[in-house]
């Protein structure tokens, strides 16, 4: 539930207008041209959520290793069927809950009985954050085990700490 907060967070960049709206302290990215909240709504999302779940790996890796299963292929496979599981419900359901709730939350504040219609009427557009997270994750592989950026953001957050 902890890491879903983040997420949610992400997703709420799908609809920066309904965001604005919600938020007056987010008007400034309502008032940016059409290419920047185009770009903003497009891959603001996608690259949080590629750059959470890179940060998470090391982390679910650590907790399973605690737990005293032996290192090697156990390991691995526990790890594997965590993080998938952690992958389903903080990627495709935490996203799906968060930028439909971000984008209808007025709406369904101003008429209760219809919340379910108006979050139903808003999932299929979430389908395009979604494609977008896997043709990311897809093409950026390659590039993510040469930088190895969750290792990188982990040595560079220990350095600075002592």
């Amino acid at each position: 539930i902890f890491w879903a907060i983040p997420v949610a967070l992400g997703g709420a960049l799908s609809d920066v207008d309904a965001l604005a709206n919600t938020y007056p302290a987010m008007e400034p990215l309502a008032q940016l041209p059409s290419s920047g909240k185009a770009l903003i709504e497009g891959f603001g999302p996608t690259l949080w959520r590629v750059v959470i779940m890179i940060l998470v790996q090391p982390i679910i890796r650590g907790i399973i290793y605690k737990t005293g299963v032996a290192e090697g292929s156990q390991l691995e496979i526990e790890y594997f069927g965590t993080y998938y599981v952690f992958l389903l419900v903080n990627i495709y359901f935490v996203t799906l809950i968060s930028s439909s709730v971000f984008s209808v939350i007025q709406d369904a504040i101003k008429r209760p009985l219809k919340t379910f219609e108006l979050l139903g009427a808003e999932v299929p557009q979430v389908s395009a954050v979604m494609i977008q997270y896997m043709m990311l994750q897809g093409l950026a592989v390659n590039a993510q085990k040469l930088i190895r950026m969750g290792k990188l953001f982990l040595t560079i957050i220990f350095a600075v700490n002592y």
